[in-house]
């Protein structure tokens, strides 16, 4: 019997001293804790996520409404510029067209100086009066003479 004592005894020991440890191993309160601090920290984790994340949609946002106000502030340069292109050709057009009026009336003036009134006397040529004859005149046909 005493060797089955003996072994009673050990295993007793055996088994008090791995419980104690397991119970330290598994502090319900430490564990508890650690899981605290632990969400926690990864509460904190996505609140920064989250924040970068809007900072940057609040970026891409601002870079958008600044691409968009940069090209419509060209396409408002372009509109002016091509409306003032149409205007100097309008006024080219009007000016070519004033041109070819005025050297259309500038013909008919010219066309009408040239061509004299019936009965009346051209405007430009001055009359001379006709000058007296000195020269002999010669008959002037050849049957006329003897």
């Amino acid at each position: 019997m005493g060797l089955k004592a003996l072994f009673l005894v050990a295993s007793v020991l055996v088994a008090s001293t791995l419980s104690v440890a397991g119970v330290e191993l598994l502090n319900p309160h430490d564990v508890l804790n650690k899981t605290r601090r632990d969400m926690n920290e990864f509460d904190q984790r996505m609140k920064g996520y989250k924040a970068e994340q809007q900072k940057k949609e609040k970026e891409a946002e601002a870079k958008r409404k600044q691409e968009e106000a940069e090209r419509q502030k060209r396409e408002q340069a372009e509109k002016a510029l091509q409306e003032a292109q149409r205007k100097r050709e309008a006024a080219d057009q009007q000016k070519r067209e004033k041109e070819a009026k005025a050297q259309q009336e500038g013909q008919k003036n010219r066309d009408a100086a040239a061509k004299p009134v019936k009965g009346a006397p051209p405007s430009s040529a001055t009359p001379t009066p006709p000058q007296p004859s000195t020269e002999v005149s010669e008959p002037s046909s050849p049957t006329s003479q003897p």
